[in-house]
């Protein structure tokens, strides 16, 4: 397929949702193969959604999946040659189609309009970035979360002292059931 022309809008990008646009050009910013889970934090939906949508555009041949080497739960998504092309033939018609808008403005007026599309960029990726700080503290506040239950178990275990609740529970069932305390 040739690469569209500046007038000529993309026919594959009019066939695509909103959401799998989203999704590439998400993709295109991040820069990169990109775990899911990551991808779904900067996009704000669940996990389960993002595969969904996301498997359309594997199936159209855009995108790809591979399941990591090193943590078979985690899966990247990356573009394909032909997603990657794409994603360029749609920036290619917005860039031209921006150019016939600023065509009518005048220099002063184009100038704003060039200022305001860099600041909404500018805002955009610090919301990204904080996304990803914040996103990356939580993970690591769940994983010492884990980490802290699993020793408190393992401790459990080798000392062979139920929790507190567990322990009232048991006594409560016993009584229940009519055995006796003494």
């Amino acid at each position: 397929r040739s690469s569209c022309s500046a007038r000529v809008q993309p026919e594959s990008a009019v066939a695509l949702t909103p959401q799998q646009l989203k999704i590439l050009f998400t993709l295109d910013f991040l820069l990169g193969p990109t775990p899911m889970s990551k991808l779904s934090a900067q996009l704000g939906v669940t996990p389960s959604t993002l595969t969904k949508v996301a498997g359309g555009l594997v199936g159209s041949g855009y995108l790809q999946r591979q399941r990591s080497t090193e943590d078979d739960r985690v899966v990247t998504v990356s573009f394909t040659p032909r997603g990657r092309r794409l994603v360029a033939e749609i920036k290619a018609y917005r860039r031209g189609f921006f150019q016939r808008v600023c065509a009518r403005l005048t220099a002063p007026e184009c100038q704003k309009l060039i200022a305001s599309h860099r600041h909404i960029y500018q805002t955009y990726r610090g919301v990204l970035q904080e996304q990803n700080v914040a996103q990356g503290s939580r993970d690591r506040t769940a994983k010492t979360a884990r980490r802290g239950a699993s020793t408190r178990r393992d401790a459990r275990r080798v000392s062979g002292r139920q929790p507190q609740s567990q322990r009232e529970d048991n006594a409560i069932g016993s009584h229940a059931s009519g055995a006796s305390l003494s």
